[in-house]
C-alpha cells in the first residue's frame, strides 16, 4: 500500500493550482478534433459500429432492446426526423434553449445531439433497418433535455430536468461544470447516471462532472480493446492511501469503464471512428468518449429492462462485475477502470445483490469503492423510486442548495445527516474553496494579459462542451 501513497495526484500549491484550473477552462472550450472526410453511406455505417458483435451487443439483442426504460440524452439540438431515428419515441423532453427539436437542419444545427442519440436508440434504416446506426437499446425511450451555446444553458438544470421527466438513465456527453446537489438529486430518484472521461489525452485525471461518487466514468478503447491514448482516465490504480495530515481522502472518483472510442488506435493527426449521421446527410466519422458514454447509457438500458426489480446501485455492480478486464483485480486500475463494458455478460452472469453503490453516492455519502472509510449515511433508493420535482434544497435528497445555474460548484456540498467533505470536485489541502485560488489567478491574468484576453476566456467556458 505504500507505493500507492505516491500515486495519488499531489496537493498543488495555490499557483499551480490556479494555473492547471485555467488551462482546464480553456481545454474544454472547444470540441475535439474529428475524422474528416466525405458522408458515408449507410451501409458503411452499420459496418463501423464494431461494438455490436464486439461487445456482445447483437446478442444482447436477443435477450432484450431495452423496452420500457427511459435514458435521458442532455445534449445541444436534436433531430429526430434524422434517418436513423424515425420510429423512436422522441415524444417527451425538455427544451433549455427557446428552440425544441429540429424539425429541419439548419446551416448553424449540430450534429452531436443527434449522434448521442442515434448510439441510443437508433433504428437503422434500409431494408430490415439492416443499413445505418443501429442503437445499443433501440427499443429504449428517449427524454431529451437540448441545449444551446448561448451562455443560458446549465447542466446541473438539464441533470434536474432529466430527473423530473423520470430518467432511469441518465447521459450527458458533455465536459461542463456540475454542482454535488444536481447528482444527489438524480440518485435520490433512482437514476444511473453516465458521463464522459474527456478527450485532452490527460491522464492525470477525468473532467468533473464524470469524477462524482456514483457516477460511471467512460474512457475509451478502439476495436482491439485496447486503450486510446486521446482519451482522459485516471491518475492512479485506486484506491489511494492518505498519508498526508489532512483527514480528507482523495476528493475525486476515477475511471470505471471502457468503451468505443475509435475504430482504429487514435494518432495526433487524426482519428478513425464509426459513422455516426450527419444532420445535413450522410454520416461522418466520429472519436471521442461522448459516444463511448452514450454506449454504456444504452447497454444500462437493456439491464435496466432485463432486470426491472433492480435499483441503480444493483444495475451499476452488475455492469462493472462483468466488464472485460486485462487482469482479475477485483477493484479499478488505470487506464480501463473495471474494464470493458460487455453488454451480453451484463444480462447473463451472476451477479450477487449489493446494499450500496460499489461507486459511491451523493445522495447517500459513501465513497464506495474509491474510498471504503467513508460509509454511507442513508440507504440506496428502491428501484423505480420517482419523487416530485423539488428546489435545489431538495427535503429528500436533503444536500445543500445549489450554486445559481450556470455555475460550477467546486466547494464540498455536505449533506445534513451524512458524512463530511461530500465533495463536488478537488480542493485545496488547506480546505480553501478552489473557486478562491482560480479567482486570485484570473486577477493576475487580468493584470497580465489584459480584459481582452479576460473576456476571451470566459466565452470559452459559457458552455458545456460536446466530449467527442
Amino acid at each position: 500500500m505504500a507505493s500507492r501513497a505516491f500515486a495519488r495526484r499531489p496537493r498543488l500549491a495555490a499557483p499551480v493550482l490556479v494555473l492547471a484550473a485555467l488551462a482546464l477552462s480553456t481545454t474544454t472550450a472547444a470540441p475535439a478534433a474529428f475524422g474528416a472526410g466525405e458522408p458515408g453511406t449507410p451501409a458503411q455505417a452499420r459496418a463501423s459500429q464494431w461494438w455490436l458483435d464486439g461487445l456482445g451487443v447483437s446478442k444482447a439483442h436477443q435477450v432484450t432492446r431495452g423496452e420500457g426504460v427511459t435514458v435521458c440524452v442532455a445534449d445541444t439540438e436534436f433531430l429526430p426526423t434524422a434517418p436513423d431515428l424515425i420510429g423512436a419515441d422522441f415524444s417527451k423532453g425538455t427544451d433549455l434553449t427557446g428552440s425544441g427539436l429540429l424539425t429541419e437542419p439548419t446551416p448553424f444545427s449540430e450534429d452531436h445531439g443527434t449522434q448521442m442519440a442515434a448510439l441510443i436508440v437508433g433504428q437503422g434504416s434500409g431494408t430490415n433497418h439492416a443499413q445505418g446506426t443501429l442503437g445499443v437499446a433501440p427499443g429504449a425511450k428517449v427524454l431529451w433535455v437540448s441545449m444551446s451555446d448561448t451562455g443560458e444553458l446549465s447542466l446541473p438544470a438539464a441533470i434536474k430536468a432529466c430527473a423530473d421527466l423520470g430518467a432511469d438513465v441518465i447521459t450527458a456527453s458533455v465536459a461542463g461544470g456540475i454542482d454535488t446537489a444536481a447528482i444527489a438529486y438524480a440518485q435520490a430518484r433512482d437514476a444511473v447516471i453516465v458521463a464522459p472521461t474527456g478527450n485532452d489525452s490527460l491522464r492525470t485525471g477525468i473532467n468533473d462532472f464524470a469524477a462524482h461518487w456514483g457516477v460511471i466514468a467512460v474512457t475509451g478503447v478502439d476495436a482491439t480493446l485496447t486503450f486510446d491514448p486521446r482519451a482522459n482516465t485516471s491518475a492512479a490504480t485506486f484506491p489511494f492511501q492518505d498519508l498526508d495530515p489532512d483527514p480528507r481522502p482523495e476528493d475525486r472518483a476515477g475511471t470505471v469503464l471502457a468503451a468505443p472510442y475509435s475504430a482504429v488506435r487514435s494518432t495526433d493527426q487524426n482519428c478513425q471512428g464509426p459513422l455516426l449521421p450527419n444532420v445535413e446527410g450522410g454520416y461522418v466519422s466520429r472519436c471521442g468518449t461522448s459516444g463511448a458514454t452514450a454506449i454504456v447509457a444504452g447497454i444500462v438500458a437493456l439491464v435496466r429492462s432485463k432486470f426491472p426489480e433492480l435499483n441503480a446501485a444493483n444495475v451499476i455492480n452488475r455492469l462493472i462485475r462483468t466488464a472485460t478486464q486485462s487482469g482479475a483485480a477485483p477493484r479499478p486500475s488505470v487506464p480501463l477502470g473495471f474494464g470493458v463494458v460487455d453488454a451480453y455478460a451484463a444480462l447473463s452472469a451472476d451477479v450477487p445483490a449489493v446494499t450500496d453503490n460499489p461507486l459511491g453516492s451523493c445522495y447517500t455519502g459513501s465513497r464506495g469503492i474509491w474510498d471504503d472509510r467513508v460509509k454511507p449515511s442513508r440507504p440506496e433508493p428502491p428501484a423505480h423510486t420517482r419523487l416530485a420535482p423539488a428546489p435545489w434544497k431538495d427535503p429528500i435528497a436533503n444536500v445543500p442548495a445549489s450554486t445559481a445555474v450556470g455555475t460550477t460548484q467546486t466547494t464540498p456540498a455536505v449533506p445534513v445527516t451524512g458524512p463530511p467533505d461530500v465533495a463536488s470536485g478537488p480542493v485545496a489541502a488547506s480546505g480553501v474553496s478552489a473557486l478562491v485560488w482560480i479567482a486570485s489567478g484570473l486577477a493576475v491574468v487580468l493584470g497580465l494579459a489584459g480584459v481582452a484576453a479576460a473576456v476571451a476566456v470566459s466565452r470559452r467556458g459559457r458552455r458545456p462542451t460536446p466530449s467527442g
